[in-house]
């Protein structure tokens, strides 16, 4: 899978290590670092981790998933009566999903390297 592929095979503790060994990354870490790629050099204006949730979240309703795998997706819980009785985790439609997602993102990615005359090529 392509998360594997990006982070390694457990080579870690955790999946995204701090600078010092041995230790996670604090939870601001990756705003601070979203920031400095896209914010500090004019790429994106306002923008904030959150916003790859709600992209996510869109994308995946493109892809025709149910409001209720979207929000299994993004981990949220279901409320109401409803979750008294539905116990069911989706985790293969999570799985399935996510591997949309991923394909989607890969061949959107191939098409603009393709327009721009980049490689085809990670």
């Amino acid at each position: 899978m392509v998360a594997l592929e990006l982070i390694g095979q457990g080579k870690n503790e955790y999946v995204i290590e701090s600078p010092k060994k041995g230790q996670p990354v604090n939870t601001t870490s990756l705003a601070h670092a979203l920031n400095r790629c896209f914010v500090g050099n004019g790429i994106i204006e306002n923008f904030r981790p959150h916003d790859l949730r709600r992209t996510a979240a869109t994308g995946l309703a493109r892809l025709g998933y149910s409001n209720e795998v979207i929000g299994r997706v993004l981990n949220h819980t279901l409320n109401g009566v409803t979750a008294i009785y539905n116990r069911y985790q989706y985790d293969d439609q999570i799985q399935e999903a996510l591997e949309k997602w991923t394909e989607l993102l890969e061949n959107e990615t191939l098409a603009q390297q393709k327009q721009m005359g980049e490689s085809d090529t990670y």
